[in-house]
């Protein structure tokens, strides 16, 4: 019965994720040259991933409009698992530039992963323009 129990609550997945928050500038996420959000906001997810490297960009505008990259971009652990990994635009600091930068927050696997994106818009890798709704999904404990 134990087993039963641990099987309904384990997700496995073929897929990776990619999520990309910041703290106060809305921005547009483009993933391949792809931009997936019509409109800024503060946090973008892209499910569905596969297995190979993607580049990241986003566009933050409004006053110095400005984009940053991220390329060579894997969402697969030194597991071989795939993984969420957590972005965050943030802003350089201890250097005299004033640039921004996407700085790797958390790489969760997938199966660890709680998949909620209330605070931001998800959308399907290859289907930019087109929010979906991820939910939360009960996962080793977490809430559904």
């Amino acid at each position: 019965m134990i087993g039963i129990n641990l099987q309904a609550q384990y997700r496995p997945s073929n897929m990776g994720r990619i999520t990309v928050v910041s703290d106060s500038q809305p921005f547009i996420l483009s993933l391949n040259g792809v931009a997936y959000n019509d409109r800024p906001e503060l946090q973008v997810t892209i499910d569905g991933l596969s297995d190979q490297l993607y580049a990241i960009s986003t566009l933050i505008s409004g006053r110095g409009q400005r984009e940053m990259e991220r390329r060579q971009i894997t969402v697969r652990n030194e597991n071989g698992d795939f993984v969420e990994m957590i972005f965050k635009v943030g802003s350089q600091r201890n250097t005299r530039s004033r640039g921004q930068l996407i700085n790797l927050f958390a790489q969760i696997p997938i199966d660890m992963s709680l998949v909620d994106n209330g605070n931001g818009v998800a959308y399907a890798y290859g289907a930019p323009g087109r929010p979906i709704h991820l939910g939360i999904i009960r996962i080793w404990g977490f809430h559904q």
